[in-house]
C-alpha cells in the first residue's frame, strides 16, 4: 500500500507541476491529450512519408537541387567576376579555389572584394619568400649595374650565363663585402 500511496503523491505532484506550466485538467485529460498529440505526430509522418515516396514528390526535389545548384553558380561566378575586375592577379577559377577564410569571411559579412583582400593579407603574412616580381638579369632586357643581396639571391643560372650580368653580379657582391 505504501507504493500506491508513494505513487499516487507523485502523480499529484505531477498534475500540479504540469497545471503550473499551463496544461490544465486532471489525469485522464492530460493523458487524452497526449494520446491526441502522438497521433497527430504520427499522421504527419506518415503523410509527409507518402508525400517523399511519390514520384512527382522526387522529380520536384531533383528540380529545386538542379535550380538551387544553378543559383548558386550563377552568384559564385558573378562574385568571381568582380574579384578578377578589381584585381588582375586573382587566378581563381571557381569561389571554391579562393578557399575556406574566404568563405568565412563572407559568411561573417564582408563583400567580395574586402573578403579577397584578407586572403591576399594573410598569404602575404604567411609567405616567408619576398615576393618576386620577376626575374633580375636580362629577361626585360636591361642589366642591372649593382644588385642588392635579395637580387643576386634571386638570380637564375640562366643570368649568371650572362657574362654582363655575372660581371655584374661579382663587383656586386665585393661592394656588399666592404
Amino acid at each position: 500500500m505504501d507504493k500506491e500511496k508513494e505513487m499516487g503523491e507523485q502523480l499529484e505532484s505531477l498534475l500540479q507541476l504540469l497545471n503550473m506550466v499551463g496544461i490544465e485538467g486532471d489525469y485522464e485529460d492530460i493523458c487524452d491529450t497526449l494520446e491526441e498529440y502522438i497521433n497527430e505526430e504520427e499522421d504527419s509522418r506518415k503523410r509527409e512519408e507518402l508525400i517523399a515516396s511519390s514520384p512527382e514528390y522526387a522529380q520536384l526535389e531533383e528540380k529545386y537541387r538542379l535550380l538551387k545548384k544553378a543559383q548558386n553558380e550563377k552568384i559564385f561566378s558573378d562574385d568571381l567576376r568582380e574579384i578578377r575586375a578589381e584585381f588582375d592577379d586573382c587566378t581563381a577559377e571557381t569561389i571554391d579555389d579562393l578557399g575556406e577564410v574566404f568563405c568565412i569571411a563572407r559568411i561573417l559579412g564582408l563583400s567580395n572584394i574586402e573578403a579577397y583582400r584578407v586572403i591576399c593579407e594573410l598569404n602575404r603574412r604567411n609567405s616567408r619568400e619576398i615576393p618576386v616580381m620577376g626575374r633580375v638579369g636580362s629577361s626585360r632586357g636591361d642589366i642591372k649595374d649593382f644588385y642588392s643581396a635579395e637580387e643576386l639571391r634571386r638570380l637564375s643560372k640562366e643570368d649568371l650565363d650572362n657574362p654582363s650580368i655575372l660581371d655584374r653580379a661579382i663587383k656586386s657582391l665585393t661592394r656588399e663585402h666592404k
